[in-house]
């Protein structure tokens, strides 16, 4: 009677390369969702990044006209479209009211009204993407006379 040396085998079988890519597709499906998410986030905190970008922008060419040439009375409402070379279109919004001192306290404040050429103005300024309602930025000053 021969006896054979049995040879021990030192990978793994198929069966086990199939459960393995069985489970990791699994893992990978449950996953994708998360992936998703990251990828929409990552574009909503870009978008508001830019809108900021943009307020402030105009928030600093706002405040340098109202030093410079134009003065006071040039810091006026306003709305236009702003494209910033992207996929996106932003609209700024510059809304002038009327400024209120309170002498009491010694406290400014915006009073809701139009402007109506007294020593303060309220300046708020918002910034939105152009095909939506809601709001990326909203910014606001009271400027002195």
């Amino acid at each position: 009677m021969k006896y054979y040396k049995t040879q021990n085998s030192s990978g793994y079988s198929l069966i086990e390369l199939i459960f393995v890519i069985v489970i990791l597709g699994v893992a990978a499906v449950g996953l994708l969702p998360m992936f998703g998410q990251a990828l929409s986030s990552a574009q909503q905190i870009s978008e508001m990044h830019q809108g900021q970008m943009l307020a402030q922008e105009a928030m600093s060419q706002i405040v340098a006209d109202r030093w410079g040439d134009v003065g006071f009375t040039g810091v006026v409402a306003q709305e236009k479209q702003i494209d910033i070379g992207g996929p996106l279109l932003f609209e700024q919004i510059v809304e002038v009211q009327g400024g209120v001192y309170n002498s009491f306290n010694s406290s400014l404040s915006c009073s809701g009204s139009p402007y109506n050429n007294e020593n303060y103005k309220c300046v708020i300024i918002k910034i939105k993407i152009a095909s939506e309602e809601a709001l990326l930025v909203r910014r606001w000053t009271i400027l002195a006379r």
